[in-house]
């Protein structure tokens, strides 16, 4: 697939700044983020052949490293293929974790590293998911009296009868959503956006959707970085991204404040160290930054005695 040979080989640029291809040349079988292998698209394209699931559902089609389900009696399970989720279930993936799902209708959600989702409603006519944390891509079949749903963690409500979106929910809770094709529509508090082809929106908790705006081509990202030399086991580092972006500092996810700033602190190993910075938007565009040599010597200095002299 064309798509998926331009993505390889962003992803083997030795640049410290690399910007991925967008959602549209990625959304049936791509790396996930972090170097995650390939993860299957449905055996079927969304909305054509057969199901595999002979009743509504939302059924596992393909799973990559870590996914889990939580248990109501507490803890998590193995997520598997061909697995039948129900109302309530709740999935998690890790660092190298990916999954695809597949609605019996043909609705198609790849939900990517790093990323929780729950399953709210199940029926024909209306079924609707939970973006907890992370992202997802979504590819939804145009079909009259259908309608999916996608509700950010503490607010908004993404709906569409027939579009492919992705969206995000990041550290502090902003939901973002971006189109690629068709029509979603983001209502958060009193107030609902369109957001055609091209376009994103996003809505905070307690506030209403922003006015859809062209998708970024770029991300803006700068780091503060640490002083080159520490005796200390941890390093602060700060920086700036767009709201609304997944910023992740030496693999951990970080929140990025409403003006615009991130903030973690990164344990040391002795001897040289080098921390990753990289941020995502919901289409897939990425940048990272890579920091200079950062030098931890714990050693106690050396004791200079002066002669004494008789």
């Amino acid at each position: 697939m064309k798509g998926r040979a331009v993505l390889w080989l962003a992803a083997l640029g030795v640049a410290a700044a690399v910007v991925s291809v967008p959602l549209y040349l990625r959304l049936f079988e791509q790396p996930g983020a972090g170097g995650v292998p390939a993860v299957a698209a449905p055996a079927a394209a969304p909305g054509a052949g057969t199901s595999p699931a002979s009743a509504f559902g939302l059924v596992v089609t393909s799973v990559t490293g870590e996914v889990t389900r939580a248990l109501s009696g507490g803890g998590a399970a193995p997520v598997a293929r061909g697995e039948v989720l129900k109302v309530d279930d709740e999935l998690r993936t890790g660092r190298g974790g990916a999954v695809v799902l597949e609605l019996t209708e043909g609705t198609a959600v790849w939900m990517w590293p790093d990323s929780v989702l729950a399953v709210r409603t199940l029926a024909d006519s209306l079924s609707r998911l939970r973006l907890l944390a992370g992202k997802v891509d979504v590819a939804v079949p145009l079909r009259a009296g259908r309608t999916f749903g996608l509700e950010g963690a503490d607010t908004g409500l993404a709906s569409t009868n027939g579009a492919q979106f992705s969206a995000i929910v990041d550290g502090r809770k902003v939901f973002t959503v971006a189109t690629v094709s068709g029509e979603v529509v983001l209502a958060a508090g009193d107030r609902a956006v369109r957001i055609p082809a091209g376009m994103a929106s996003l809505a905070a908790p307690g506030g209403a959707p922003a006015a859809a705006a062209p998708i970024p081509r770029t991300i803006g990202l700068r780091v503060d970085w640490p002083s080159a030399r520490t005796r200390d086991p941890e390093a602060a580092v700060e920086g700036d991204a767009p709201v609304g972006v997944l910023v992740s500092v030496g693999g951990v996810r970080v929140a990025v404040d409403a003006a615009g700033r991130f903030r973690a602190r990164v344990p040391l190993s002795e001897g040289i160290n080098r921390i990753d910075v990289e941020a995502e938007d919901a289409t897939g565009n990425k940048r990272s930054e890579t920091s200079p040599p950062i030098v931890r010597d714990s050693s106690p200095p050396a004791l200079k005695v002066a002669p004494t002299w008789k």
